[in-house]
């Protein structure tokens, strides 16, 4: 309450007219001025407050105070004077209740609850400060101290108990190092006992918690399964995964990814591409990490055609790669070549891929690879679903369907927002409608014979009627044609145009610069979206009436086996990894749904 700048004295005390207030009781102001001091201020006020046994004079400096004069309200603002003081007595006063009674007034005027601190309480702080620093000495000692004292624990305790034991967050890095009995802790510097030694404390905390609360939570096996990989028993990983599938569990990576990490760890190749199918069955999608684990296990395993089914579901779940996962394919496809029994050596290269898909290798092209029926169909119902959540009137959405079933789908869609406001100053920036009569125009000489569709917000589509009349003839000519869309208010124009681009099929083209991530950790189907906006965004440039295009790639950034029987794997859409047999012949396996015979779609590809 008052100004932090107050300076304080024995007497007399000098406050800011801005602080104070016509409180009924002079203690009250007492306690609002002590808390607002510094620490500093507050200890020397304190001082000379434990020392008075008189009277406390107060003076008010500055402007008149309205409503009160020396304590008396009531008198007119001509009578109040520029300065006053105001004397009270007091009895005498302790600094330590003065203390005590500002701490309640800073908490609203009532005191707080002093927190009884049980010994389970303790046990629980004592568990969040070991987890902060991840030490599970900590942790241990915590909870010995606990069953010493007979302290019955509570289900999230052995929750955080089992966590802790099976390595934290952590978990993954011990895994990989398989840490022995008295190595040196990451960060705490404690003595980190064996993985053997932890299985077996987390074995026993995991029967204690059974023998007391019944069956343990999902968690709690997952993280039996990382003490068992951690100790190099995949096997053991794997059936705890296995054993929650049993009880009727929904399935998730988490409970299974322990055990790829044994099996890598150890070069199980059979086990690890035997789980990979197994995780196929289940339907869960696998990240790249895990595809990298599989490839780490099969390292110089003689599985070759199990492998390239591994590689075809990786060009079908994952685009560009990550530099570690290069890495990893690099040392499978050495140790495959060394080996007498197999499809014979491969010789690997680093290649610039250039705008028509070739390379300095000599061999095929790369590819494009387009979304089969079923996964178009998948992609086109995941997308009206969202769009349906999203809309304030889900019947709306309907009605878009509809209107394009009846005008017949279009080829050229345009996000009209992204174009409009191109090259416009992002906070304070116009919406240019002449850019897009640009674009659409453009467009119409690149793309002849393409229908296209200019999908616009309602609220800055009411501003049409505001231009010149040039403008408003090309939209009303627009529309006229079933060529313009205005998504109603309260909706999100993004699912219009992209429902639009993704309906229309392979043909289909959509003209925006919008990078769209927000959308692909939205959609059901990430991997389809990724495809897709490969083949079909066109990016561009607008600089007063010149339009440049930035047409898709005539191939997709993904793993392919090309005709020839070569391997490619992107780093980028233009840095590549190719694996090129020495005996040249058809692919050994089969094209993943939807690979293109050859190039890219002409359609796609006009001449500019």
């Amino acid at each position: 309450y008052m100004h932090a700048g107050v300076q304080c004295y024995s007497t007399p005390l000098d406050i800011s007219h801005r602080a104070w207030s016509p409180l009924s009781s002079l203690a009250r102001c007492c306690m609002q001025f002590v808390n607002a001091l510094s620490r500093a201020h507050r200890q020397r006020m304190l001082a000379c407050v434990s020392n008075l046994h008189g009277s406390i004079q107060f003076r008010c400096t500055g402007a008149r105070p309205q409503g009160l004069v020396g304590g008396h309200p009531g008198r007119s603002r001509r009578e109040i004077p520029q300065h006053f003081a105001w004397r009270a007595t007091l009895p005498p006063l302790n600094a330590q209740h003065i203390m005590q009674t500002v701490d309640s007034a800073s908490s609203g005027g009532r005191r707080k609850k002093q927190r009884i601190e049980t010994p389970l309480t303790l046990m629980r702080q004592a568990l969040v400060q070991a987890t902060r620093q991840n030490s599970w000495a900590d942790a241990w000692q915590a909870y010995q101290s606990a069953k010493k004292q007979d302290i019955k624990l509570t289900a999230d305790v052995y929750n955080s108990l089992l966590f802790m034991c099976a390595g934290g967050e952590e978990w993954e890095a011990l895994c990989a190092r398989g840490q022995e009995a008295g190595e040196t802790g990451p960060h705490n510097g404690d003595g980190v006992p064996s993985c053997e030694t932890r299985l077996e404390v987390g074995q026993s905390l995991f029967s204690e918690m059974e023998a007391l609360f019944g069956t343990p939570s999902e968690m709690c096996f997952t993280a039996l399964a990382r003490l068992a990989a951690m100790a190099g028993d995949g096997k053991r990983a794997l059936a705890l995964g296995e054993e929650l599938v049993s009880q009727g569990v929904p399935p998730k990576l988490r409970n299974f990814t322990p055990a790829l990490h044994a099996f890598a760890a150890h070069r199980q190749a059979s086990e690890a591409l035997g789980l990979f199918t197994r995780l196929q069955a289940l339907s869960l999608s696998l990240t790249e990490d895990d595809y990298r684990l599989i490839i780490r296990a099969a390292c110089g395993s003689p599985l070759w055609a199990s492998m390239q089914d591994v590689f075809l579901a990786m060009g079908e779940e994952l685009t560009v790669l990550q530099p570690g996962t290069l890495e990893v394919v690099e040392a499978y496809f050495e140790a495959l070549s060394s080996q007498a029994e197999g499809p014979g050596p491969f010789t690997l290269s680093r290649q610039t891929v250039r705008a028509d898909g070739q390379d300095d290798s000599g061999g095929e092209p790369i590819q494009a690879v387009k979304l089969s029926s079923a996964e178009r169909d998948t992609f086109i119902k995941g997308i009206a679903n969202l769009a349906r959540r999203s809309q304030r009137e889900p019947n709306k959405f309907e009605q878009f369907d509809a209107w394009l079933e009846e005008r017949g789908s279009p080829e050229i869609i345009i996000d009209a927002a992204n174009v409009g406001f191109y090259g416009q100053n992002a906070g304070a920036g116009m919406f240019c409608f002449p850019q897009m009569k640009t674009m659409v125009e453009h467009l119409g000489t690149v793309f002849p014979g393409k229908k296209p569709l200019v999908v616009l917000s309602a609220g800055r589509a009411q501003r049409i009627q505001k231009l010149d009349p040039a403008l408003r003839t090309f939209f009303a000519k627009l529309e006229e044609q079933g060529s313009f869309f205005v998504t109603p208010f309260g909706s999100n124009d993004d699912w219009y145009w992209m429902y639009a681009a993704v309906r229309a099929g392979e043909v289909g083209v959509l003209v925006s610069n919008d990078e769209m991530r927000d959308h692909t950790f939205q959609l059901l189907a990430p991997r389809y979206f990724e495809k897709w906006k490969q083949r079909h965004q066109v990016r561009y440039q607008i600089y007063n009436t010149l339009v440049t295009l930035q047409l898709p790639a005539p191939y997709t950034a993904c793993i392919q086996h090309l005709p020839d029987g070569a391997w490619v794997f992107p780093l980028s859409v233009t840095r590549w990894l190719r694996a090129q047999p020495a005996c040249v012949g058809p692919p050994t396996g089969t094209l993943p749904p939807g690979q293109a015979e050859f190039g890219a779609d002409p359609a796609l590809q006009p001449q500019l």
